[in-house]
């Protein structure tokens, strides 16, 4: 009898995790074996024979022969791949995706994705957390995941002029075999081109259903932003639980509600029932009261999104696992996590082949000398050079990546941060991760939440300062923002000595914080998912570039 849904969910997580630990032992020869495999599958493609892989037969050859990349020595391939179809360019096989990625100027760049890295990613990070959660829960609870959860990630495919389809990396995660058995949203919403209120109206499903097991997105905001709008809407998605259809001060497409009120009916126990529960915990541990058969909720959670994930896990309790997926780039499934509650992700040995070039914060110019990772140190950050498995090699994604640890022979890593995500107006060079430590420093001394921060390089003060734009989840009035820029400024020139030696100097004014008001960069996320953007993708805004970003958040300043 053949399995499906969530317990063929399991099974294949379970051999997925067994398929890592199996890799973690031999991790550096799996790696090499895997770039040996992909030099003689693509040895006849165009590209292959451009950089003589008919004559690469060891890492060494490959690292002498082969140059790093980066998008634009694609872009010719990818151009006739796409609109002509042409095959064996960078590789031999099949493209069956295209993921998008922005680039600088904000016009997509079109990852060619085979069907063997869509598996991996498939079993690797959505399977695989479903195994994890059965395997961790294993003698501690009796309970086991249940059919249906709800899965918030978005799904909005477009196709090339030859018939592949193309997206954000995540939409193939939303497989149609799988969603009707494991997600609680009716297709009319899963795949839906149409304008309506995500929050409210996915929020109206999930609500319906009191046994749903698990939670999953793409990125903790997307979660958090749900939980937010249950807290200050419950009264709304109750009369509309009660009532059985979409309340019609919600926005959505006419015909879209149409379908979705004919799927829904009239349950006024069970609205009553969530009225009770938000009236008891509003602010306090009432997700697993809603739904009481919850194990699961998987989303990245890490880096900058780790403060999401904390508001987040203060309506949880402590019975219901948290996942954190993995570290996927539209480039590669680069690696996934194997412990619950853990930070750091294995390396997926056979994904890829992975170089990193160490990152040495004292020195203004590297030497590109990349190590591989049996040369790893524990606790330092280096730069990942992708070579993947549809046609990328020696990429340079602009990851930089911190190794935590070792897992048997293979290296545990964390996302720090992107390296050309800095702002420097007088040589300064302040990293993303910098400022983001910084940042976490401040909210630690002060006792304050901090959901979101953005810096904008103001030029227009003499000499230029940075204006640090923050997001609490608290009214912080003008009164008080002397004091957070005293103490942010204090904290960014005891981590970065180029900043401090330019604010002694007076080459630069101290920053200065402003609060912008509650649920600023939800509403953010709101306006670029209405302008097309796909809500799987919405990376934060730590750099203001533009004066559209500047109008944006300045306007929504705290009085």
């Amino acid at each position: 009898m053949k399995i499906q849904g969530m317990e063929k969910n399991i099974v294949d997580g379970l051999a997925a995790l067994e398929r890592m630990e199996q890799a973690s032992m031999s991790a550096p020869q799996v790696g090499l074996d895997t770039l040996m495999s992909l030099i003689r599958e693509n040895e006849n493609t165009e590209y292959g024979k451009k950089y003589g892989f008919r004559d690469i037969h060891s890492y060494a050859d490959y690292a002498r022969k082969v140059p790093f990349s980066e998008y634009e020595d694609y872009e010719p391939y990818i151009e006739r791949m796409i609109v002509f179809g042409d095959k064996n360019l960078i590789t031999a096989s099949d493209i069956q995706f295209y993921a998008h990625t922005s680039g600088t100027s904000g016009v997509f760049k079109m990852i060619p994705r085979t069907g063997r890295e869509l598996e991996i990613l498939y079993t690797d990070i959505f399977q695989r957390a479903f195994g994890l959660c059965e395997k961790e829960s294993a003698g501690k609870t009796e309970r086991h995941l249940g059919e249906r959860g709800a899965n918030f990630m978005e799904t909005q495919i477009g196709f090339t002029p030859t018939g592949t389809s193309h997206g954000a990396i995540s939409e193939t995660l939303n497989h149609p075999e799988d969603t009707s058995l494991c997600s609680v949203f009716p297709e009319e919403i899963i795949y839906s081109t149409a304008d309506f209120d995500r929050r409210h109206i996915k929020l109206l499903f999930a609500l319906r259903d009191k046994h749903l097991s698990f939670l999953m997105s793409t990125f903790s905001p997307m979660i958090h932003d749900m939980v937010t709008y249950l807290q200050l809407h419950w009264r709304e998605l109750c009369d509309d639980l009660e009532a059985g259809r979409i309340g019609d001060k919600i926005s959505a497409a006419p015909r879209l509600r149409t379908r979705l009120n004919a799927i829904l009916t009239p349950d006024p126990e069970r609205a009553e029932e969530i009225r009770r529960i938000m009236e008891e915990y509003e602010d306090g541990v009432f997700i697993p009261e809603i739904w009481p058969d919850l194990r699961l909720v998987a989303c990245v959670g890490t880096a900058t999104f780790a403060p999401y994930m904390e508001k987040i896990r203060e309506h949880l309790g402590k019975d219901i696992a948290v996942d954190q997926l993995g570290y996927v780039s539209s480039e590669s499934t680069v690696a996934a996590q194997i412990k619950e509650g853990e930070e750091a992700c294995m390396l997926l040995p056979y994904s890829g082949f992975y170089e990193f070039i160490p990152m040495d914060s004292d020195s203004e110019t590297q030497e590109e000398i990349p190590v591989l990772m049996d040369q790893l140190e524990a606790g330092r950050e280096y730069e990942l050079i992708v070579t993947n498995l549809s046609g990328f090699y020696r990429y340079r994604i602009g990851d930089v990546v911190r190794v935590t640890g070792f897992h048997n022979k293979c290296p545990m890593i964390v996302f720090s941060y992107r390296k050309n995500q800095l702002v420097s107006m007088y040589g300064e060079k302040v990293t993303e991760a910098v400022m983001q430590r910084s940042i976490e420093k401040l909210a630690a001394e002060s006792g304050t939440t901090i959901l979101e921060y953005s810096i904008y390089p103001d030029a227009q003060s003499d000499p230029g300062r940075y204006i640090v734009i923050l997001e609490s989840d608290e009214e912080i009035g003008k009164d008080r923002w002397q004091s957070y820029s005293d103490k942010l400024n204090r904290i960014l020139c005891e981590a970065h000595d180029s900043y401090r030696a330019k604010i002694d100097r007076k080459i630069m004014l101290p920053l200065e914080v402003r609060f912008v008001q509650p649920q600023t960069y939800a509403l953010y996320r709101d306006m670029k998912i209405l302008a097309g953007a796909s809500p799987n993708q919405i990376k934060p805004v730590h750099v203001i570039g533009n004066d559209k970003l500047k109008r944006f958040f300045f306007a929504l300043l705290q009085k």
